[in-house]
């Protein structure tokens, strides 16, 4: 009796995850993501070794370098990270001051400040497949377009609806209209589908991606995408040049927007940016205050 009990109820759950939709499912998941990141272990010894070895071989010498850990319901775990040089994260700070702006730690929440920051900086954000999801292999190939831009993404048996990362950091709004500034970026629609697509196809446990933004030498600025199969390589299985603009939205995004699935990206990736921020505030007050006792 208590086998015939335990299977209905089985069958009862399974029936109503297949009938109730999918954006009704979210603010739950959402629960479990903070429960599943409030108790998550700390990254193991595997993965740090992986994540010493790119930090060693892919980041400079004088760069102040962040790391977050990200632990999904779905049992997907990513390491992010983001690399700013720490002298022009210094004088992008003073100059910041210089415009009339008051420093603080309070400054990271000004979005302003941050597309000034990553303007202004030669800047990474690494992205480092920890663990793959189950069934990944089943809908990895198509969900490019609407990750990026928004749509519906199968899910085995049930579709999501996704906003998109353009949409999300407020590039495309719910028309499809490109917001006054990225309207160029609807010309790169085709390049970017074409080559997160390749990206997303190649991805394996162990595979992470760096999104790079940086000023050459005749002071313009560009963007480049690459992918590396394993944290062993030295070289990128794919190394591309992306629209800088294209390239400013995803990094903008790890350090602007909350995304429910990612509790706490922002405040780990922002820590070294905050303590120089602290610094200067600091310092700025030691001389005024000098100022004053004069």
């Amino acid at each position: 009796m208590q086998r015939i009990k335990k299977t209905f109820y089985i069958i009862l759950i399974a029936l109503g995850l297949a009938i109730i939709p999918a954006g009704s499912l979210l603010p739950v998941f959402n629960i479990y993501t903070k429960q599943a990141y409030a108790s998550a272990p700390k990254i193991s010894t595997e993965v740090q070794s992986a994540i010493t070895k790119i930090k060693n071989e892919q980041t400079s010498t004088g760069s102040m370098v962040s790391e977050h850990l990200n632990v999904k319901e779905n049992g997907q775990t990513t390491v992010k990270m983001l690399e700013i040089p720490e002298q022009q994260l210094s004088d992008i700070i003073e100059q910041w001051r210089q415009l009339g702006h008051k420093i603080s730690e309070y400054t990271i929440n000004n979005k302003e400040f941050i597309k000034y920051l990553i303007n202004k900086a030669d800047i990474k954000s690494f992205s480092y497949m920890a663990k793959i999801p189950m069934l990944y292999f089943l809908v990895k190939n198509e969900i490019a377009e609407p990750l990026l831009y928004g749509g519906v993404i199968k899910k085995i048996f049930k579709k999501i609806s996704f906003p998109g990362w353009f949409t999300i950091a407020g590039v495309i709004d719910a028309h499809g209209n490109y917001a006054r500034g990225y309207e160029h970026l609807g010309t790169q629609k085709e390049v970017l589908i074409g080559l997160f697509e390749g990206v997303l196809s190649k991805t394996v446990k162990g595979s992470y991606t760096i999104i790079e933004l940086y000023t050459d030498e005749n002071g313009e600025r560009k963007g480049r995408f690459k992918f590396f199969e394993t944290s062993e390589q030295t070289n990128p299985t794919l190394s591309q040049p992306i629209d800088a603009m294209a390239a400013f939205v995803l990094i903008y995004l790890n350090l602007v927007q909350e995304n429910p699935g990612d509790i706490g990206v922002k405040r780990d990736l922002t820590i070294p940016i905050v303590q120089r921020l602290l610094t200067k505030a600091e310092t700025q007050h030691k001389i005024t205050a000098f100022h004053l006792k004069k």
